[in-house]
């Protein structure tokens, strides 16, 4: 299997009451399916993060999630991916891109229609000769993946509380 630098961005959602509530969940599946498949992957969670703090490493190919509210920062995001890397390529996926596949910036490389587990391993699979759009059907047997890859975050740099006590 040929050696790629993955980074997996969940960008800041500064309009939100509070932006560190939870972990990046659905990065963290896709993180762990590539991580099953022999990949190396980094989360980068920006949730909480004042823009003049970001750190976005080196990778070969990025994948971010957006919402609405996010797309702006997302493209901003994108921006620096291809400062750090011209050559990288940039995946977008979650409810934005779902939502409108075709109107989406041309800073993304990529656009992932869907749940993003199976489709970032076919976006890998044909690195660096990527199509604009990846989509896979719905998994209904959720028991194929593995469990999130809280191993790659910070767990307790998190928020959220039940009954005045931390998840």
């Amino acid at each position: 299997m040929k050696h790629l630098d993955i980074e997996l961005i969940h960008p800041p959602h500064p309009q939100a009451l509070e932006d560190r509530l939870d972990a990046p969940l659905g990065l963290l599946y896709i993180a762990s399916n590539l991580e099953r498949a022999g990949y190396n992957v980094r989360v980068n969670d920006l949730s909480g993060i004042p823009e003049k703090d970001w750190k976005i490493g080196y990778a070969d190919i990025y994948g971010t999630t957006i919402y609405a509210p996010t797309m702006n920062i997302s493209e901003k995001i994108a921006k620096i991916t291809k400062k750090v890397n011209p050559s990288s390529k940039i995946a977008a996926g979650g409810a934005h891109p779902t939502a409108i596949p075709f109107q989406m910036s041309s800073i993304f490389d990529i656009i992932v229609i869907g749940e993003g587990e199976l489709a970032f391993l076919d976006i890998l699979k044909d690195f660096p000769n990527n199509k604009r759009y990846y989509q896979r059907n719905l998994e209904r047997n959720l028991d194929i993946y593995p469990h999130p890859a809280y191993h790659l975050i910070n767990p307790f740099s998190y928020k959220r509380t039940i009954g005045g006590r931390p998840l």
